[in-house]
């Protein structure tokens, strides 16, 4: 895909072409679920506080079932819960609150450690953006230098407010995955894998009543239809989620090119590209649909019932006709 690109647009920097396919796919991938991209998992549920957080690899939710009864649950934002009627969350309906940058919230206001799993060989920035106790938002820059693997930050975070941190973030992928925990109490609050550039969960309220008269036991669970996060390209060996899209990618990347320029014959360019990536896009798409199983209509058979009508034309009852 780079080499690609690199031919077409005459740019060497492998950065800037990164940068460029990157934001292709990622349009791609925002705007069609792509085959690979949504899959489906049985999640144990704790429910007990009425809220949970889920893995940092789902983006968003398609749907969800609860295992115990095979109920669907019904998917909702937050602005249901403000309704006149009903006055409380239905059971089996789960509200989508927001995205927040923690697992779990602080249980101290304290500083943050943070671990690398193992040493880099190059210098990797993570950057703590929020609240602490001396300033309303801050932004804290932890740099590990090779062979680092521990640091605490400087600011003490709040733990008093459940989104008083409002982002974690590193600027490049990694080889190993980085853990965040309180200080003082050594509580997991956040978990950086190393393809990803930030931390993301979604949090859902599974109730507004306590205990949950759904999610009552450490073994009930939930059946979770997701799309996965995506996952940026940065090594040679990277692959995309489904590489029949990868002339696609590069398509839509010469048309952000292209279309960053301001001459004639650049925005022409662009408009060639985009039609390109659309066309491709819309092939595989139909593809994709050709393999997907299809529920065969059968017209009404004619006969259907027959034997009934003509033990009412004999006079003869239900048993009599068997006899």
């Amino acid at each position: 895909m780079l080499a690609d690109l690199q031919d077409s647009i005459k740019e060497a920097d492998r950065d800037t072409l990164l940068r460029y396919l990157n934001r292709a796919y990622k349009e791609i991938y925002d705007t069609y679920d792509l085959p690979g991209s949504v899959t489906d998992e049985f999640f144990s549920i704790d429910g007990a506080d009425g809220q949970i957080v889920l893995p940092e690899y789902v983006d968003q939710i398609r749907g969800a079932g609860a295992e115990c009864a095979r109920v669907p649950l019904s998917i909702a934002d937050f602005r249901s819960g403000y309704r006149v009627t009903p006055q409380f969350q239905q059971p089996y309906e789960w509200r989508v609150r927001r995205t927040v940058p923690l697992s779990s919230q602080m249980d101290a206001t304290d500083q943050i450690r943070v671990v690398l799993l193992d040493a880099e060989t190059e210098t990797v920035n993570v950057y703590i953006t929020g609240q602490t106790s001396t300033s309303s938002k801050h932004t804290e820059t932890l740099t590990f230098t090779p062979g680092e693997t521990e640091i605490i930050t400087t600011a003490q975070w709040v733990a008093d407010n459940p989104y008083a941190l409002t982002s974690i973030t590193k600027d490049k992928p990694t080889k190993h995955d980085i853990k965040f925990y309180v200080n003082s109490t050594g509580t997991e609050i956040a978990t950086l894998r190393n393809r990803y550039l930030s931390t993301q969960y979604v949090l859902i309220q599974v109730t507004d009543q306590s205990p949950s008269p759904v999610f009552t036991a450490p073994f009930n669970g939930a059946k979770i239809v997701y799309k996965l996060q995506l996952s940026a390209l940065y090594y040679d060996t990277d692959e995309i989620i489904y590489p029949k899209v990868e002339d696609a990618i590069v398509w839509k990347a010469r048309e952000l090119w292209f279309g960053s320029q301001e001459t004639q014959e650049a925005q022409s360019a662009a408009q060639f590209a985009y039609s390109k990536c659309q066309a491709l896009i819309n092939t595989i798409v139909i593809n994709q649909e050709s393999e997907s199983e299809k529920k065969v209509t059968y017209g009404r058979n004619q006969y259907e019932g027959a034997w009934r009508y003509g033990t009412r034309r004999a006079g003869n009852t239900y048993g009599n006709f068997f006899r």
